[in-house]
């Protein structure tokens, strides 16, 4: 029995006389039609085909929320997005509220880059402090404030926390804008901290900007980081935390 070059389809010989043609074609319809299908395995919406084989088709699912499309022992997989170099991915965001906020779960990544805005107290003005793994040593502040009439260094050695400005511009009538990028993150020895920091206090006029650099002085691995101010209780503020 004669078959095709590719799928191996049967068909009549050349020579053979076909005494029931309608078997012929429907043996012949059967075998393109089980072919077609296993050229296109998808199932559900969503599914992605691809090749086991020069021939040989499989699918797999859509993925969940989050996910991203990797390559696992040859063959497509879909895993959590855990970003990489230069490709952060989004952590965490919230609102700012009560005496502090806690960020966890962060001791899978390398750098972290951490942004706040708009931050006021129900009470006094306050200064913006970050903390890493709620550990009250080895935070060492560099850095230099400039204002309307002023500028001035600042340091704080083996503090308690990382100052993200050096004056008291967390309140009710003031914009601002603080970020800390942390790099080295889970390597022995220390982790460098990145402060960019800008704050206007809209009755007054006066504004204020704050760069400095901040060491984390321990081998621990950051697995959280704690928003604070010295004013008092959080009334108002978005936070977001990216990681890589």
């Amino acid at each position: 029995m004669a078959t095709t070059t590719n799928y191996g389809w049967t068909t009549p010989d050349d020579t053979a006389l076909v005494k029931d043609g309608a078997s012929a074609i429907r043996t012949l319809g059967s075998s393109a039609d089980t072919t077609v299908k296993n050229l296109s395995p998808g199932t559900t919406a969503g599914d992605l085909d691809y090749y086991t084989a020069a021939t040989t088709k499989a699918r797999i699912g859509i993925g969940s929320a989050g996910q991203v499309l990797t390559v696992s022992g040859g063959v497509p997989a879909w895993v959590a997005a855990s970003g990489g170099a230069g490709n952060m991915v989004q952590i965490a965001t919230g609102t700012l509220s009560g005496a502090s906020v806690t960020i966890s779960s962060l001791s899978t990544y390398t750098d972290i880059l951490v942004y706040f805005e708009s931050a006021t107290n129900a009470t006094a003005a306050g200064t913006a402090f970050l903390q890493i793994n709620a550990t009250a040593s080895n935070h060492n502040t560099f850095g230099y404030a400039t204002g309307a009439a002023s500028a001035s260094k600042f340091s704080s050695l083996s503090a308690t926390k990382f100052n993200l400005s050096a004056e008291a511009y967390i309140r009710t009538d003031t914009t601002n804008l603080f970020t800390a990028k942390l790099t080295n993150c889970k390597n022995p020895g220390f982790t460098d901290v990145d402060i960019k920091s800008t704050y206007l206090a809209n009755t007054s006029g006066s504004q204020a900007f704050f760069n400095g650099k901040g060491i984390f002085a321990s081998s621990a691995t950051v697995s959280s980081i704690v928003l604070s101010n010295s004013g008092g209780t959080w009334s108002a503020g978005t936070y977001y935390v990216w990681g890589a």
